[in-house]
């Protein structure tokens, strides 16, 4: 499949200063497209362009005023601390159902733009796993919760897309991936404990950028998973993650999430079902040693 123009698409990417927005901005920058983030408290120092942006305020004034007319708007404004979003709900309220509102408002300046919004593993109960998008969503707590409001607002405009995903990533300037927190706890020779009954089936963000690229190309929209196609516990992650920095796997281990006093209830088994998306790109999903491996300047 032919790759995507660099002069076809202008990427917007709202929330680029967190995680998961600033190293798809990075990606797509060097990959030559037109790329523009937002921030709203983090100005982090980029390669690519920023505008401070309150979706809830100024947003259309601040990317007009750039002469940007965004073909994509990626998505990645969230409150993703599971805990927080069942203590403070209204914050979560406002982060991840009210945010997504405003961005399809945003969307309707620019008519031949396209979301692509970023949703969670954690829209089901967890009790079997290997969730399909056909499914019923379950949620067991509020994050679960606000995140399908989310997709379903996201979901009335018929070419939009919503990504179900659990990503990690190489290290951020103010916050942490899991497998960097692994890592730097492995490197200093700190014992960690992992949960052992915790299923997911992560992916690199690098992979996650690959097909996300393919998606956009394709012309996807609806609700689509882009996971890892291994499926293990977040303590067998952790033993991975060891074993490829020949580090002390004996520093990890494992507990059950019973065992850790959550305020949150979290869904045991997170994995989802990837047959749809490898369908539409008749391509394969990464396992989780491939996706490790493109970790390998971590730190």
């Amino acid at each position: 499949m032919q790759r995507p123009n660099s002069n076809d698409h202008n990427i917007l990417i709202l929330g680029s200063s967190g995680l998961l927005g600033w190293n798809l901005a990075k990606y797509f920058l060097q990959d030559n497209y037109n790329v523009l983030g937002t921030y709203l408290s983090h100005n982090l120092e980029s390669e690519f362009r920023q505008v401070k942006l309150d979706i809830f305020k100024n947003s259309l004034d601040n990317i007009q005023g750039l002469n940007f007319n965004p073909t994509v708007i990626i998505n990645t404004i969230a409150c993703t601390s599971v805990d927080e979003c069942e203590s403070n709900r209204a914050l979560a309220m406002k982060l991840n159902v009210e945010s997504v509102s405003k961005v399809v408002e945003l969307q309707k300046h620019f008519p031949k733009s396209k979301i692509i919004h970023f949703s969670t593993d954690q829209v089901q109960d967890g009790k079997q796993g290997n969730f399909k998008e056909s499914e019923l969503t379950e949620p067991v707590n509020f994050y679960g919760e606000t995140k399908i409001l989310g997709e379903n607002i996201a979901l009335k405009v018929e070419n939009n897309l919503v990504i179900r995903t659990n990503f990690f990533a190489n290290s951020h300037p103010w916050r942490q991936s899991l497998s960097n927190w692994i890592y730097q706890q492995l490197v200093e020779k700190k014992e960690l404990k992992l949960f052992e009954d915790n299923i997911f089936n992560p992916i690199s963000v690098k992979f996650l950028y690959k097909y996300l690229q393919e998606m956009i190309l394709s012309e996807l929209s609806g609700v689509y998973h882009l996971c890892g196609s291994t499926v293990l516990s977040k303590y067998d992650f952790g033993l991975k993650i060891a074993d490829y920095y020949r580090l002390d796997k004996k520093l990890i281990t494992p507990i059950k999430v019973s065992d850790k006093k959550l305020l949150a209830t979290r869904p045991l088994n997170m994995s989802l079902n990837i047959q749809k998306i490898e369908n539409a790109l008749d391509m394969s999903m990464p396992s989780i040693e491939n996706s490790i491996a493109t970790l390998s300047n971590q730190g």
